[in-house]
């Protein structure tokens, strides 16, 4: 096995960079796969002859950008390959995800007529009293949890399909059946959150896990909307790009 390299002290870069480069390439000259372990924090201090804060920055760097995963009292290990997932067109995730190589099926968790917290009913412009049919999935790839998908609609549009549509299908690609609720425009917003102990439950994972939260409100072709609600996606298993172009065409992306 690939031994970890020195780092040169008269170096210019800062020495918590070139530790962090040091232990990309142990992960890649030993074929590392995820999963794998890697030096423990002492192991490190102890090796390169530096300061504990020195090697907790190379760490916490090579963790946010998605290299090494960190667990308490177990240890340091290389990280899963994050599905880098372009928010972009009106397209059902699965329909996107499956372009790239990943299969995703959706797992019935409830369904039920709910009465809506203040920011659903606003978004659908629905009047105090009124009820929505509430539906939660699991979102799976290989049979592993990877988001958690909350929607409401209006009990009308829920009574055009089929139970079993509803568990399974993805909502964009049912809606297209029906000019008056075919999803034209989507509204999203992304935070970072500590996973609710009612969805760690629901996904079956341990509390306060690191989650990112998409909300989104879906309007139809007379910009009204049909459909909101939330998909609560584990943190260490999916990055969201965003594409925006300007008037003139140019491109970036930003990601989340």
């Amino acid at each position: 096995m690939n031994q970890l390299k020195e780092i040169d002290r008269d170096e210019f870069k800062p020495l918590y960079a070139q530790i962090a480069e040091q232990l990309i390439a142990y992960i890649k000259g030993n074929g590392l796969n995820s999963g794998d372990p890697l030096p423990s924090q002492n192991e490190l201090i102890k090796h390169y002859g530096v300061s504990t804060i020195t090697v907790r920055i190379a760490m916490q760097r090579l963790e946010t950008d998605g290299i090494i995963k960190r667990i308490r009292g177990k240890g340091t290990f290389v990280a899963e390959k994050k599905i880098i997932e372009n928010v972009a067109g009106i397209r059902s995730l699965e329909d996107r995800l499956a372009e790239i190589g990943f299969e995703i099926t959706n797992q019935y968790v409830e369904s039920y007529m709910a009465s809506p917290a203040d920011r659903i009913r606003r978004d659908l412009k629905l009047r105090k009293t009124s009820k929505t049919f509430k539906i939660r999935r699991l979102k799976l790839l290989k049979s592993a949890v990877l988001a958690l998908e909350t929607r409401h609609f209006p009990s009308k549009i829920a009574s055009r399909f089929e139970q079993n549509e509803l568990e399974t299908e993805p909502f964009v690609r049912l809606f297209a059946r029906y000019p008056d609720v075919a999803i034209c425009r989507i509204k999203y917003t992304t935070r970072a959150s500590l996973v609710s102990e009612m969805e760690a439950e629901m996904m079956n994972i341990e509390k306060e896990i690191p989650v990112l939260i998409q909300y989104g409100v879906f309007y139809n072709q007379q910009d009204l909307p049909v459909m909101a609600g939330r998909v609560t996606y584990l943190a260490d298993k999916i990055e969201l790009g965003y594409e925006i172009s300007d008037v003139g065409g140019q491109k970036f992306k930003v990601l989340v």
